[in-house]
């Protein structure tokens, strides 16, 4: 196919383009200063031919082929979302989304070879004596010019691979290119590729802007973990998920935007410490102790985390006492162990420490997510609901031993219910609720007049109390309605006794 490159940013071709032109500013190698994952500006739309176009030699000239570079490259770029947002997806196959797009036609293959938002994602294995996944990330590699590279490695092996205790092409790899690595997912790595990595020199890995370590306990020592910290000790450190029973070591804090500490339990004086030296944390993800009534701690305030998740052991009215955190957008309260709800007092031993801490925030909650061991009931949940920070939710999702949704919760959902022009929780997108105990009729109704009136909830998911089940004919059949326009409806019976 000739090469179209030189006017390409023309509308309109009055002579077949030229090879040899030197034009920089229409070259795709202009792909290289496009931000990837971003929308091209509007002014591009009058630089597209829509008409069907001939040259005068007669060779047809595609309507995509005429798109300027920059789109066609931001175009490609899209395609790498999903690997871009899950690693794991980017697994060194021959049919992997850049190798495709190089196969399309001669334009397609230099705009793609001189993009290198296309080749920076790597998924790797072990390769058990199959190294030609290697050699197609080394091309990756190339490709990427120096741009930076996201790797997820997985030694997994419950997948049915064959277990490889000393497979060194993938750790290879990853040291030589350390300098270079953005972003580096390890799951379930074994000893040997552990030790390897924890020898890096320090400030070797001093791109690494993400860092991510899912291990399960038996596969990677106590002192092993720690010695990793190499890896995540870097001054672009912004984002780490730590999934391991070892505490991190030397961790950044004062860094991190984005924090995951799951397995190892965190104690109270560790977490004010994260929060109180962690000023642009925006999203927290813990499993913590209890806070003890005895703390001394004094009432800390946090203004740029929005996202906060806590698996915990024990009530946690203490640690909505102390934490204020005024621009909190989404929260979520689950016990840390099984057979928490039995012991009951989870999430809190007075559910007025929930509403004072809603009360406190002043952007208001976008979802929240809560399961209680009996301590949050119908009146409660129904308490939260009404406070003004609620207002803008868009997930509700809660799981409670007792009955947490009668007929009144219902009621008050539904627009127009005595009187009330705009109803409670007016953009919820998202409900979740076990256990509901409602009279036949009530739930459908809020339902129906809900989509007739355009409100957004479109996946409902609600699980009624064994001791409770009892015909609801009404509710049933229009549930079957409204699965059929489109929205999300389940009715069943609750996992929990």
């Amino acid at each position: 196919m000739p090469n179209y490159v030189a006017n390409r940013s023309q509308t309109h071709h009055s002579s077949p383009p030229s090879t040899n032109v030197s034009n920089k500013a229409s070259s795709p190698e202009k792909a290289l200063f496009t931000p990837p994952f971003s929308p091209p500006p509007t002014h591009w739309r009058a630089l597209i031919a829509v008409d069907p176009e001939h040259l005068p030699n007669e060779v047809f000239v595609p309507l995509i082929n005429r798109l300027p570079v920059e789109l066609l490259s931001a175009i490609f770029t899209r395609c790498m979302d999903d690997q871009r947002n899950e690693l794991i997806r980017a697994g060194l196959r021959l049919r992997n989304t850049p190798l495709l797009l190089t196969r399309v036609c001669s334009f397609w293959r230099q705009v793609a070879m001189d993009l290198p938002a296309l080749w920076q994602q790597l998924a790797l294995r072990p390769c058990q004596g199959r190294a030609h996944h290697y050699r197609i990330a080394r091309l990756f590699i190339e490709r990427s010019k120096d741009q930076g590279i996201h790797i997820h490695y997985n030694e997994d092996f419950r997948r049915g691979d064959r277990p490889v205790e000393r497979c060194p092409c993938a750790i290879d790899l990853i040291l030589q290119n350390i300098g270079r690595i953005k972003t580096l997912e390890l799951r379930e790595i074994r000893r040997f590729a552990a030790v390897r990595l924890a020898r890096v020199h320090p400030g070797a890995a001093a791109s690494m802007c993400r860092f991510s370590l899912v291990m399960r306990e038996e596969n990677l020592p106590f002192n092993v973990a720690q010695t990793l910290s190499r890896l995540y000790c870097s001054p672009n450190l912004r984002r780490l998920w730590w999934d391991c029973t070892a505490f991190p070591k030397d961790t950044p804090w004062s860094q991190m935007v984005t924090l995951h500490l799951t397995q190892c339990i965190v104690d109270c004086e560790s977490l004010f410490r994260i929060v109180a030296s962690a000023p642009y944390l925006q999203e927290l993800v813990m499993h913590l102790e209890e806070i003890p009534a005895s703390s001394q701690h004094p009432a800390l305030r946090h203004h740029t985390l929005t996202s906060l998740s806590v698996a915990g052991i024990g009530p946690q009215d203490n640690l909505l006492r102390l934490l204020h955190l005024p621009n909190l957008r989404h929260l979520s309260l689950r016990p840390l162990l099984d057979d928490a709800p039995e012991q009951g007092g989870w999430p809190f031993s007075n559910p007025s420490a929930l509403y004072k801490f809603i009360g406190r925030l002043t952007a208001g909650l976008e979802s929240i997510v809560l399961q209680s061991s009996g301590i949050l009931d119908d009146f409660a949940l129904l308490h939260v609901i009404r406070l003004p920070q609620m207002s803008g939710l868009r997930k509700l999702h809660v799981v409670s031993e007792v009955k947490i949704a009668g007929d009144t919760l219902f009621m008050e959902l539904q627009p127009g219910h005595i009187g009330r022009t705009v109803p409670l929780l007016p953009h919820l997108e998202i409900l979740r609720l076990e256990c509901c105990a409602t009279s036949d009729g009530v739930i459908s109704r809020m339902l129906t007049t809900r989509y007739k009136q355009a409100y957004p909830l479109r996946l409902v998911s609600l699980g009624y109390p064994d001791h409770h089940r009892i015909p609801h004919p009404l509710d049933e059949n229009v549930f079957d309605y409204l699965k059929k326009v489109g929205m999300s409806v389940d009715w069943e019976v609750c996992i929990s006794d």
